[in-house]
């Protein structure tokens, strides 16, 4: 058995999708718990100045259109890459924050390289669409 989602969703069951298929026997039933999930994703690369990869952490955070009271998305950039997943459809600001020998900075940067939220570039995700090959470069 095997749930169908809807298009631009993921279903995920005991925390991933190796194990959506269930096989119980001609007749027999079995309960079987399972989330599904927008499969929006954004994924790409963070330099520093000198253009070398960069660690640190990043958060999605929701800009509309709709008025939702929806939570940053957030993930860990390791040796330079990123990917952010299960992100609803519509637009997002960026946020990194580097880290320096296990400590996060308080220095913000938004997409594609600014201080300034209002200056960061708005990514479109469309419903289940993944924005791959982002270039993120913080000073």
């Amino acid at each position: 058995m095997s749930p169908e989602q809807p298009a631009g969703c993921v279903v995920l069951w005991g925390g991933g999708a190796d194990h959506l298929g269930v096989n119980v026997g001609l007749g027999d039933t079995c309960p079987v718990n399972f989330e599904l999930y927008y499969d929006g994703r954004i994924s790409g690369t963070v330099v520093g100045p000198d253009g070398q990869p960069t660690s640190g952490s990043i958060a999605a955070f929701y800009a509309g259109p709709e008025k939702l009271n929806a939570a940053p998305v957030g993930s860990q950039v390791k040796n330079g890459y990123f990917e952010i997943q299960r992100l609803w459809p519509g637009r997002y600001r960026l946020l990194f924050l580097p880290s320096a020998e296990e400590r996060t900075s308080t220095r913000e940067v938004y997409y594609p390289g600014t201080r300034l939220a209002a200056e960061a570039v708005l990514i479109e995700v469309g419903d289940g669409a993944h924005v791959d090959g982002l270039h993120f470069t913080v000073f």
